[in-house]
């Protein structure tokens, strides 16, 4: 049946990109502020879409852990040449603005900004029973996860700047 109504495998796979998984990513990168907005707009309404986009299709975490992150993934290359590279390009010019400007960090690497956004919070949901099961907590709610991704991202984790030794 796969074949006949998708002309096999890779047919079924990039119907389910296109269907399923493309406007997903789509919706969170036309939502982001980049023209006009605030670093901190712009990444807390990217880790708004993605925790949007989980309520949605709970089973992204863990298809973006086993098929985008792992290279050999059927979707990985699917997936990236979904995201709108024009819009990637505005994000990079638009926090390398604002790292000149002195409102964001002089060691932040701009490319790697939503990449790092999309860990902090994908990756904790794909390994939630193995956080669990490691860590004596109840796993946090979405508005939890949420304000430590923001906490993270926007805020650093010290609180003392310069401080980064781990002793």
């Amino acid at each position: 049946m796969a074949h006949y109504y998708f002309s096999g495998r890779d047919g079924l796979i990039d119907a389910f990109v296109e269907e399923r998984v493309a406007p997903v990513i789509r919706q969170i990168w036309n939502a982001l502020p980049i023209e006009g907005g605030t670093p901190r707009q712009v990444l807390t309404a990217f880790v708004d879409g993605l925790l949007d986009a989980v309520d949605v299709a709970p089973e992204l975490p863990q298809l973006w852990s086993r098929e985008v992150m792992n290279a050999g993934g059927s979707l990985r290359q699917r997936l990236i040449a979904c995201v709108p590279k024009e819009r990637f390009a505005l994000l990079c010019e638009a926090l390398t603005a604002a790292q000149k400007a002195g409102t964001v960090g002089a060691d932040v690497i701009p490319g790697l900004a939503l990449p790092a956004a999309m860990g902090i919070v994908m990756l904790p949901l794909a390994a939630k029973d193995m956080i669990e099961g490691i860590a004596d907590i109840s796993f946090p709610d979405r508005e939890q996860l949420r304000e430590h991704a923001l906490a993270v991202l926007l805020d650093g984790m010290l609180t003392h700047r310069g401080d980064v030794s781990c002793s």
